[in-house]
């Protein structure tokens, strides 16, 4: 392997590999809410200040924040496993977000919004929302995600992989979903979305030992191409799979190309109510 890790948020182009913990992000429950915030603003000047990209390392514990973590390209968030490594937002807000950013890798990590004993379920917004603008590459593996309205929200990016992928607990209330792809309908060639591959996905709204009245496990909506999928599940959703009327609903993208072709499902599990 030519790459190394090193400790420091550049250093001359290598891939830097950076703790949380040593840059002023605290681990710990029952957090007071200036010590969220603090947690917030310290792990979004850590990932400003890696202009040339980087590992940063979650340590097992859980991490509690009250804002939004804000990616940016060429960034990797990895732990000690899906059980191990909690990042925890308790307010209404996506817990990640990814604007027109490329190469976002999320591994070994567990993606949570606020506990639904101890208070409200982080009930409006995603795990990871993808504003979209030219975003490409985003990988996601060994990843748990827990009381979130939407899992996965997807807006404008390419080259999705998602790949042993654990999602559950969500709320029992309208417009939850687990994936979605919202492609724009005019093809435009910043916001379509293409070759998104998932492996091992599981999604089940199973609520109060039943199936869940409202949620969606898997909706595609747009310029969605390409959707290819191996040993899902979607399961005790309203709906399991959604290809929405408008999937597509175009003669051709910028380049002349047919839309919402080549999607592939293998030996995938789904059921609604």
């Amino acid at each position: 392997n030519s790459s190394y890790w090193t400790n420091g948020t550049d250093n001359g182009g290598e891939a830097a590999f950076v703790s949380v913990t040593d840059n002023s992000v605290v681990a710990g429950t029952n957090k007071t809410t200036s010590e969220k915030s603090a947690n917030t603003t310290a792990l979004n000047n850590l990932i400003s200040s890696m202009s040339s990209g980087g590992y940063i390392y979650f340590p097992a514990g859980t991490y509690e924040f009250n804002g939004t973590i804000n990616l940016a390209s060429n960034i990797t968030l990895v732990g000690d496993g899906q059980a191990a490594s909690i990042i925890l937002n308790d307010n209404d807000n996506d817990v990640l977000t990814v604007g027109a950013h490329s190469h976002i890798v999320i591994r070994d990590l567990q993606l949570q919004g606020a506990d639904p004993i101890n208070g409200s379920v982080n009930s409006a917004k995603a795990a990871v929302h993808v504003t979209g603008g030219s975003a490409r590459y985003f990988i996601m593996e060994r990843v748990n995600i827990r009381n979130c309205k939407i899992g996965c929200d997807f807006g404008g990016i390419s080259s999705i992989t998602m790949r042993d992928v654990d999602m559950r607990d969500f709320p029992n209330t309208t417009g939850t979903i687990g994936i979605q792809l919202n492609g724009d309908a005019s093809g435009s060639s910043t916001l379509r979305q293409d070759q998104n591959r998932f492996e091992n996905v599981i999604c089940e709204g199973i609520t109060g030992g039943s199936a869940h009245s409202s949620m969606t496990g898997f909706t595609a909506t747009g310029f969605s191409n390409s959707i290819w999928m191996n040993n899902c599940s979607f399961i005790r959703c309203h709906d399991g799979i959604v290809f929405d009327s408008g999937l597509g609903n175009l003669a051709s993208d910028h380049n002349n190309r047919s839309p919402a072709s080549f999607h592939r499902l293998i030996a995938c599990d789904v059921d609604g109510n």
